[in-house]
């Protein structure tokens, strides 16, 4: 059946074969190191950031003390105060920290099980108490622009996701 040539071939052929999978193995191992890596040092970047810790905070009590949604109303006809106006700045800013972290998760550069271990409980609480925000502001850019994506989807998504894990 096989030549006397045939056998140093298919040696060769098992040999670049099981090489190509030991390469691609410690390929895959590799980017999963640094994905970890990169997660960690992403939530180690957002701790020690004042203004992330104050922001999060801040938009945690307004949504304890108010109706958190009224700050994403179409006010664009109607006076608003300055002190409205920072609210709402201010809880679209937290919000897209987490959609950016979500984001990151979706696209495989963060590990949604290192983000799960070290922020899960913060993101879950901060997504319960700027849903009704998240749903409003969503309803408010509908009126206008029928054709835009939703607000925030990735960030909805991986808190879904994370209260399953």
């Amino acid at each position: 059946m096989f030549g006397i040539f045939d056998s140093p071939l298919i040696a060769t052929l098992i040999a670049l074969t099981g090489g190509y999978i030991f390469v691609r193995h410690q390929i895959q191992k590799q980017r999963k190191l640094q994905q970890e890596t990169l997660s960690i040092q992403e939530v180690q970047r957002l701790w020690r950031d004042e203004s992330f810790q104050t922001d999060i905070i801040a938009v945690m009590k307004i949504g304890r003390e108010e109706d958190i949604a009224q700050y994403a109303e179409d006010r664009q006809h109607a006076p608003v105060s300055e002190e409205w106006e920072k609210k709402r700045a201010l809880i679209v800013r937290s919000i897209n920290y987490f959609e950016m972290i979500s984001v990151g998760v979706y696209v495989g550069i963060y590990d949604p099980n290192i983000i799960k271990l070290t922020i899960k409980s913060t993101i879950l609480g901060f997504y319960d108490n700027t849903e009704p925000f998240i749903k409003k502001i969503r309803e408010e850019i509908r009126k206008k622009h029928p054709k835009i994506e939703d607000v925030a989807t990735e960030f909805e998504n991986f808190a879904k996701r994370l209260k399953n894990l």
